[in-house]
């Protein structure tokens, strides 16, 4: 049949081929990946995250800081698919409070990440935009 449909040019075999294998190869997993995977820039632009896979979900790493000493370190942890696709669920660290608490991170559709942290009564949404192209801002020791 797809050697017919090809016959007729509505449809490339490789393409046909290459399209069932991304679905396949994807799986719940990579459609959980392509939403939150990448560098992400927080609302105020004081910092960028870079979101990476790791064994049983997802971890964020501050990339660029205004204080060098968050530089490397990791901002959100135990990141996992909940709820339907474009919701996670995790901790988040907050610097100020040398603390973990608990996130939910919903993509929203023009790319941005609406991070909630919940504590007692009180709730913060903030919003991390996609970053682009980041280069790492390590700090350099000095002798």
């Amino acid at each position: 049949m797809v050697a017919e449909l090809a016959g007729r040019g509505c449809v490339r075999p490789g393409l046909l081929a290459a399209g069932i294998l991304l679905l396949f190869s994807a799986g719940p997993a990579g459609a959980a990946e392509a939403g939150i995977v990448g560098a992400r820039r927080h609302s105020d632009d004081a910092a960028v995250v870079q979101v990476v896979p790791v064994a049983g979900g997802f971890r964020g790493t501050v990339l660029e800081a205004p204080d060098a000493r968050l530089l490397g370190r990791t901002l959100f942890h135990d990141l996992h698919a909940a709820g339907g696709p474009g919701r996670w669920q995790g901790e988040v660290f907050a610097p100020r409070r040398q603390d973990w608490y608990a996130a939910t991170f919903v993509r929203e559709e023009d790319g941005r990440l609406a991070m909630t942290v919940r504590v007692g009564l009180f709730s913060k949404v903030v919003a991390w935009r996609p970053a682009g192209a980041v280069r790492p801002v390590v700090p350099v020791a000095t002798p």
